[in-house]
């Protein structure tokens, strides 16, 4: 077994499990920093009516690249206040475990920045409205699982996060082709789609965020 920790993997489980703790910290302004981003962009951006559907995903999609680089930037300066490495084997064997998840997002949302709903995207031909709402949809599943699965090396309040996002996910999705007593579909909610960004994306981090930086010094917390 090799004596770098960098390079065994039980040693780097172990150094995941003993600093658990210590990520949850971490997590804290990381989703604070993650939601007051996402809250302002949708006011600004309900602000502005952005209602095509490709500038939907493409100005999400921005919002998605500053969050990213703010986290990243805090991530550093935590790192350098605690004489870490950000890159770590644990940092990297996270990372491995979100990646594929969050590509996917990225690229379905490319998908209809390229492609849009309008110019007869098959991803939405079975059911042209509301395409917006059904992008986040699928944003939310698989943001949902990624934080799962970086969950599994960090904390388990951000597994119970990751579900949470899963299943408002699947009950947008559900909810859009529900259809009513009068046997048609519900009204289109793409007018409220970045109102349902900021609710989700932005107030929940904001949330989730609070909630760890006010049971910081509680270890029972999830």
């Amino acid at each position: 077994m090799s004596a770098n920790p960098g390079e065994d993997p039980l040693q780097t489980l172990r150094t995941l499990t003993e600093r658990a703790a210590v990520y949850r910290r971490v997590l804290a302004p990381l989703m604070i920093y993650a939601g007051t981003v996402g809250v302002i962009s949708a006011v600004l951006a309900e602000r502005q009516h952005l209602r095509a559907s490709n500038t939907f995903a493409l100005y999400w999609l921005c919002v998605a690249a500053v969050a990213g680089v703010g986290v990243l930037v805090l991530l550093r300066l935590q790192a350098l206040r605690e004489r870490q490495p950000i890159g770590s084997a644990p940092a990297r064997c996270v990372l491995r475990a979100v990646a594929p998840l969050l590509v996917i997002g990225l690229a379905l949302g490319l998908i209809e920045v390229i492609w849009p709903a309008e110019g007869g995207n098959p991803l939405f031909q079975s059911q042209p409205r509301p395409t917006i709402t059904r992008l986040i949809a699928l944003w939310l599943m698989c943001y949902g699982a990624a934080l799962h699965a970086g969950g599994f090396f960090m904390t388990r309040g951000l597994r119970l996060f990751g579900w949470c996002t899963i299943i408002l996910g699947v009950a947008l999705l559900t909810a859009m082709n529900v259809k009513g007593v009068t046997g048609r579909l519900p009204a289109p909610v793409d007018r409220y789609a970045h109102w349902i960004m900021g609710l989700i994306f932005g107030a929940g981090h904001l949330m989730y965020g609070l909630y760890l930086y006010f049971t910081e010094d509680n270890p029972a917390a999830p």
